[in-house]
């Protein structure tokens, strides 16, 4: 397990968790990450992994119609 900083909060993930699998573990379908002040690109969102201690902002996409 490794602690981040996500949306402002501290917590537990486990290790070689992507952002990918974040947005599956909290329903959203598509979300916008920024991490340590840096947006990070959609085609990372597979490959990129978290790493302790990180600053983690996420925003779900939430389309409207």
């Amino acid at each position: 397990m490794i602690k981040i900083v996500l949306n402002k909060k501290e917590i537990e993930v486990e290790e070689n968790l992507t952002p990918a699998k974040l947005i599956k573990q909290h329903g959203y379908h598509s979300a916008a990450f920024w991490i340590n002040g840096e947006q990070l690109p959609k085609s990372e969102y597979a490959s990129r992994v978290f790493k302790d201690g990180e600053d983690i902002k996420m925003r779900p996409i939430i389309a409207g119609g």
